[in-house]
C-alpha cells in the first residue's frame, strides 16, 4: 500500500487529501480478502481518496456527491496518474478538463492566500 497526500485545485476550491494505493503484490491474504469484501479491486488500479479536512473519502469515482466534479475529476486522474505523481503535488481540475491553459501552483507558494 502506498500513501500519497495531493492538493487539489479547481475554480475557486482548495481540497488537501490523502490518496492511499492499494496493490495486491506486497498484500497478505488476509488483508487481500479484507480489501476484497471492502469492495476494492484486486488490482494495483484501486486508490482510495479521503479528504483530510473533513475525513470523507471514496474508493469508486463516481461515489463522490453527484454534483461534486472536482473529486470525480481529480480521483480519476490521482488513479490513471498515481505512479507519476509525487506527494504534495496540485491535481488541478480545470487544468485536467483543458479550461485553463496552465496548471495553478500550490497555495504554499501564493503570496495571495
Amino acid at each position: 500500500m502506498t500513501l500519497k497526500l495531493f492538493e487539489i485545485r479547481d475554480s475557486m476550491t482548495f481540497i488537501p487529501v490523502a490518496a492511499l494505493r492499494l496493490d495486491s503484490i506486497n498484500v497478505i491474504p488476509e488483508e487481500l480478502w479484507l480489501l476484497g469484501r471492502g469492495g476494492f479491486r484486486h488490482d494495483s488500479e484501486s486508490v482510495f481518496v479521503m479528504k483530510l479536512q473533513t475525513g470523507g473519502g471514496e474508493y469508486d469515482p463516481f461515489r463522490w456527491d453527484c454534483i461534486s466534479r472536482t473529486m470525480q475529476v481529480a480521483h480519476l486522474y490521482i488513479e490513471e496518474h498515481f505512479a507519476e505523481l509525487n506527494s504534495g503535488d496540485v491535481v488541478d481540475v480545470e487544468f485536467i478538463m483543458g479550461l485553463t491553459k496552465e496548471p495553478k501552483i500550490s497555495e504554499r507558494y501564493d503570496k495571495e492566500t
